[in-house]
C-alpha cells in the first residue's frame, strides 16, 4: 500500500531542503487529504487527525518520526510551486 500512497504523489516535488526534513511530503501530504476528506478544516485537524488515528494510518505510511505538527502541515515552503 506504501508504494501506491508513494506513486499517488510522486509527481509532487518536493523542495524541502533535505538536512531539515523530519517528515516525508508523502506522508504528509496523505494526512492532509484524510484530513480533508473527513471534514477537517484547518492545520489542526490535520494534526489531531493524525494523532488520533496513528496506529490506522501505519499501515499506509510510515511516520518514522511520528505525526507531524500543525506548523508542519502550515509551513508553506513544503508546497512551492516549481517555476
Amino acid at each position: 500500500m506504501q508504494d501506491s500512497i508513494n506513486f499517488l504523489f510522486s509527481d509532487i516535488k518536493d523542495f524541502r531542503q533535505p538536512w531539515k526534513v523530519l517528515h516525508k511530503l508523502c506522508d504528509i501530504l496523505f494526512i492532509a487529504l484524510c484530513t480533508l476528506i473527513s471534514n477537517g478544516k484547518d492545520f489542526e485537524d490535520m494534526e489531531s487527525l493524525g494523532k488520533e488515528c496513528f496506529e490506522w494510518l501505519l499501515q499506509f505510511i510510515e511516520l518514522p518520526n511520528g505525526i507531524p505538527s500543525h506548523d508542519t502541515f502550515n509551513s508553506k515552503k513544503n508546497f512551492r510551486r516549481s517555476k
